[in-house]
């Protein structure tokens, strides 16, 4: 059997952590990277033991820009996992 863990979180897009993330993500220098007040979630599905311990990298990501959104955005990927139409990240 295989399990998976689905976890969604708010992102705090004004830590030094996610401009750092951004910074390198873009290919801009810290400086160039301005804090941002929008919110901002994210959604991940890990392979793990039926004990939750993760297993690698997240097959699958998605952003949501508001906390609607990622609430649905969490309902529909634990219902496109259960039914077997998740479409995994290359």
């Amino acid at each position: 059997m295989t399990y998976y863990w689905v976890s969604t979180i708010r992102l705090d897009t004004n830590s030094p952590m996610f401009r750092l993330a951004e910074a390198i993500r873009s290919n801009k220098e810290l400086k160039d990277v301005q804090r941002s007040a929008a919110e901002a979630y994210v959604t991940n599905v890990y392979r793990c033991t039926r004990h939750g311990a993760l297993r690698g990298d997240a097959v699958y990501e998605r952003d949501y820009a508001t906390l609607a959104a990622a609430q649905e955005g969490h309902k529909q990927t634990l219902k496109d996992l259960a039914s077997g139409s998740l479409h995994f990240n290359s």
